[in-house]
Order: C-alpha cells, then sequence, then structure tokens
C-alpha cells in the first residue's frame, strides 16, 4: 500500500471537528470577531488613553473587585504563558490518546498563531498604550480564549459520543467563564482597559474557528477519494479522472481517409444499330 493511500484510509476514520450544522454559526462568529477586532483596533488607534466604555466600566469592575486582589493575581498568573503552554499540552495530549489529530493540531497551532498575532502584530500596529506599554488587545485575554473556545470546538461533537449532552454543556460553559475571569482580572488590575480585553476574545475566538473550518475543509477534501475507493469492489483500483483533451494533438493534420469504392453493376451490351442501306443511283435527267 502507498502512503498516500494509507493518509486517505487514515483521514476516512478521522470525525470532523465542527457538525455540518455548525459550520456556518462558526464561520459567522469568526467573521464577526475579527470585525470587532479591526473596528476598536481602528477606533482606539494610537490612543494613550481609554474610550467612554473604558470610562464607564473600568472603574465599577476595580471597585468591586477591589477586596479580592489575591485571587485577582491568581486569575491574572493563569493567563501567562507558562499555565497556558501546559494546558494546551494536556488537552493536546487527550486529544492523541482518544486518536482525535485533528484536535492536537488544532490546539498547536491555533493557540500559539492567536497569541503571536496579538502580541507581535496586533499591538505594535495599533499602538495603543497605558502607562506606555501597549495593551491592545490583551493578550492574556487572547491566550485563554483561544483555549476556551478550543474546549468547545472538541466538545461540539466529540466521537464515538463519549460525554453527555449536559456533560459537554457544563464543560464548554466553564472553559469560558473561566476565561472570562482572567479578561476582567486584568481589567480589575488595572492592566487593560474592558476593550482591550475584549479585542482579545475576539482575537483568540477568530482563530480558532477559523482554523477548524480550515482543518475541516482539508479533512473533507481527503476523505473524498478515500470513500470512492471504498465503493470499489475488492481489487479492482481507482479510475483516475479524465483530464483535459490535448488540445496539441486535436490541430495535427489528419491522414485523408480513402473513399469508398462501390463496384458499378455491369452494363448491358448494346444492340448494334443496323446501317442504312445505300441510297439507289438517280437516273440521269433526260
Amino acid at each position: 500500500m502507498r502512503w498516500g493511500s494509507r493518509l486517505s484510509a487514515g483521514a476516512a476514520d478521522v470525525a470532523p471537528l465542527l457538525p455540518a450544522a455548525f459550520r456556518r454559526i462558526a464561520a459567522g462568529l469568526a467573521v464577526g470577531s475579527a470585525a470587532v477586532v479591526v473596528f476598536l483596533g481602528l477606533w482606539y488607534h494610537g490612543q494613550p488613553h481609554g474610550g467612554w466604555l473604558d470610562t464607564a466600566l473600568d472603574p465599577r469592575i476595580q471597585s468591586s473587585l477591589s477586596r479580592l486582589h489575591r485571587t485577582l493575581g491568581v486569575l491574572a498568573a493563569a493567563g501567562t504563558l507558562g499555565p497556558v503552554a501546559l494546558m494546551d499540552g494536556a488537552l493536546a495530549a487527550a486529544c492523541l490518546a482518544a486518536r482525535r489529530w485533528n484536535g492536537a493540531v488544532l490546539i498547536l497551532v491555533a493557540g500559539p498563531v492567536a497569541i503571536v498575532l496579538a502580541e507581535y502584530v496586533l499591538k505594535p500596529v495599533v499602538g495603543r498604550t497605558d502607562g506606555g506599554n501597549l495593551t491592545y488587545p490583551s493578550g492574556h485575554s487572547t491566550a485563554l480564549f483561544a483555549l476556551a473556545v478550543t474546549v468547545v470546538v472538541l466538545l461540539a461533537a466529540p466521537p464515538r459520543g463519549r460525554w453527555p449532552a449536559t456533560a459537554r454543556v457544563l464543560a464548554m460553559l466553564a472553559a469560558l467563564l473561566a476565561a472570562t475571569a482572567v479578561a476582567v482580572a486584568m481589567v480589575a488590575l488595572d492592566a487593560h482597559y474592558i476593550t482591550d480585553a475584549i479585542a482579545g476574545a475576539a482575537t483568540g475566538t477568530a482563530v480558532v474557528l477559523t482554523g477548524a473550518l480550515i482543518l475541516d475543509r482539508l479533512l473533507t477534501h481527503r476523505q473524498r477519494p478515500a470513500a470512492r475507493q471504498a465503493q470499489l469492489p475488492a481489487g479492482q483500483p481507482a479510475q483516475t479522472p479524465a483530464g483535459p483533451p490535448d488540445r496539441s494533438q486535436s490541430h495535427q493534420p489528419q491522414p485523408a481517409q480513402p473513399k469508398p469504392t462501390h463496384p458499378q453493376p455491369a452494363q448491358p451490351p448494346q444492340p448494334a444499330q443496323p446501317k442504312p442501306a445505300p441510297a439507289a443511283p438517280r437516273p440521269p435527267a433526260g
């Protein structure tokens, strides 16, 4: 068996990350999240202060959570690179143990891409600052929401129905609430504006959902030849699709075909016409 056929056979056993009914919703959420990031980035580009939403919400969040300083510190520490990498690694190992290869790829690719996008692309481009530090979008919020949305994607359609529906919904809500708690903690500690946290949540959501849709698209493309191969009788090779006609040969002159000749029926001999008798000599004139 060739290596390509092994890949096709293995792809046929992998379930998509998103159910077909949820893919349009996921695409809409990805586009909407990206639009939020772009809109807020343009609105607060180069500003060293908060906007009207930050002015309205940030003081209230800070005053209401001022007594939970230690808890806020723990939540903020959970959004740093080390704990996030450990959680990503544990989730990827669980996917590998369950032979859910596309889930492991999503975890190991989407999370780092979201963090790099937030820290090394959006922050320098937008240039929003707080006390001289780049703040838009929040890296903590980006990392935790990327992880939380990944959990939601993995639990949307687990293979072989290992999780009951109620348990899956509760796990999804717990992941999203934990990410929200970290984002709010960064605002309460006056490390970010609330709009920074919103943009971070949107960045992580957009990257993960886009990655899940791309992986499902690639998986569907890989499964089509495997499904056609499975429908063929045993021992019969798959037929390769016919390619476009070779136009270089279509313009070559074709040899002239001889015209078919049909034998002509023999004509019956024509009877000989009798020669006319010679005219009698005229008598001399008298």
